[in-house]
Formats: C-alpha cells, structure tokens, sequence
C-alpha cells in the first residue's frame, strides 16, 4: 500500500486517502499573476493546507494525502533555461539580452528550489515531481494580430491526465483531487466519473486562472459568500483560491451578484432577487 503523508492527517476514526495531482504551469501562472512574484514553497504548502480544510469541510472527513499520488508536473527547470535562452537570443541582443539571462537564470534556479523543497522528505506535503520538456508554438498576438512565437509544456496534460486516472482506479485512494484551472482537463474528468461513478472527484484551483468549463456557465448559485457558475455534474467539489486575499463574509441577502452586466445568467439572478423583494 502506498506511504501517506501524516502531516496532514487529522486525528480522527476514519481519514480519506486523497491524491493529488498539480499542474505545476497553471499553479505558478496562477499565483504569479495574482501576487506579481514567484512562488515559493511555503506560499504552495499553505494553499495545499487551505483546500484540503475546504475539502475537509466539504464532506465532514479528515483527509491524507497519498504520498504515491501526490504529483506536481512541471518543466524541468534545466530544459526551461536552455530553451528559453534560444529563444531569448531569436529576439534580443546586447544589454537587453543580457539583463532577460539573468532574470531568466534567476526563475530556472528558483524553480529549481521550488522543486527539491516540495519534493524533500522534511515537507508537510512531499510530492513526486514530474518533469516535462517545451515545445514551440506560433500564437497571434491580442494587440498587433501578429502571429509570435511561443512555449508550451511537451507531454504535460497526458501525463497529468495519466495520473488522475491511475488514481481514480485505485480501490484504496478517493477522492481524487485536480489542482488546476485548466479547462482542457475536462475530458480526463469525464472519462474517470464514466469509468469510475463512484469516485469523488475534487477540483482547486488560482481563481485568476480558473477555467470556466469547470462549472456550467448558464447557471449561477451562491458559493462562499459569492454568485458563482454552478459546480459541474462531473465535479463534486471546486476550491478556488484567492491567494492574498482574505475571504470576503457573504453579501447581504439583497446584494446584487457580481456577475458581468452583459451575461444572461446576471439578469436571471437579478430577476430572482427583484421578485424576492416584491
């Protein structure tokens, strides 16, 4: 039987033996477009923490993740340098190219640490990494609608999904939690409610990039204190952090959802909230 991570098992009858499986690129997009810095260990050991308390309160059980299936995929910090500089060398020279090696030297070496200290034995939370390389890809840029040059993880959403589903089928692991906003995950979490109907299925996320095919986006419900799309059918639980800042107490009964003023699914809550008050 797989070993267990005790640092975050509750005293308690009857614990969850949980995975957990983290795309690494939609995690550190995440946060860093939220925070404006990097990640670091601690910021992902407290998040982790948080979740699972949501998750915890979610189903009334304490939960333990699974050491064998706690899995952070990321770029190796080492091919994420070397491929990176070529393409640093395609578009810049002199002073400029110099400054972005630093700064580039710097995010692979931080990476690096980021990598041994959630992977060490010492963690409150040691994960398995596992590493993916980069591949080149032409995008069309939102200001100019010129096609540039980009990156994108090689092998890293089959990996993930891989990882979920060996978990989902495991007689002695459930739930299985995904951390990550990325929509394209969807699929893999259909596959494994069809194959697998009786698995949990947990989903957290950086609400700065959580994709809106986790939820069904024509109907809205009151979620931690906030008007949010429903939960989908294929997902039991959704977790969205909201890195530094605090949670806000619900609104008052007569808030209006914060919702965007052109979307159908607002004047359908809006309207319930009028005839509440007629």
């Amino acid at each position: 039987m797989a070993a267990s991570s005790a640092a975050y098992t509750r005293q308690q009858g009857h614990s969850l033996r949980c995975a957990l499986i983290v795309d690494g690129a939609n995690a550190l997009k995440g946060f860093e477009k939220h925070e404006r810095r990097l990640m670091r260990h601690h910021d992902f050991e407290a998040h982790i923490r948080e979740m699972l308390v949501a998750f915890e309160a979610n189903t009334g059980r304490s939960m333990q993740l699974v050491t064998d299936h706690t899995i952070f995929v990321n770029v190796d910090p080492q091919e994420y340098k070397r491929f990176i500089s070529r393409h640093l060398e395609n578009r810049y020279s002199g002073e400029e190219l110099d400054y972005r090696r630093r700064q580039l030297g710097n995010d692979s070496r931080r990476m690096a640490e980021l990598h041994n200290r959630l992977g060490r034995r010492r963690s409150p939370c040691r994960f398995k990494i596992k590493t993916i390389g980069l591949k080149s890809r032409e995008v069309r840029c939102h200001n100019c609608r010129c096609m540039q040059e980009d990156h994108v993880q090689r092998g890293g959403d089959v990996m993930i999904a891989m990882c979920l589903l060996e978990a989902a089928l495991r007689d002695d692991i459930d739930p299985v939690i995904l951390f990550s906003g990325d929509g394209d995950f969807m699929p893999a979490l259909q596959s494994i409610r069809q194959a697998v109907p009786t698995k949990k299925i947990f989903v957290a996320a950086y609400e700065a990039t959580a994709s809106r095919r986790f939820s069904v986006s024509d109907s809205w419900e009151l979620r931690d204190g906030r008007w949010q799309p429903e939960i989908s059918r294929h997902i039991d639980h959704v977790h969205l952090i909201r890195t530094s800042d605090a949670a806000a107490p619900p609104p008052p009964r007569e808030t209006l959802p914060t919702l965007p003023v052109d979307d159908r699914a607002y004047a359908q809550a809006l309207l319930a909230i009028l005839l509440e008050r007629t």
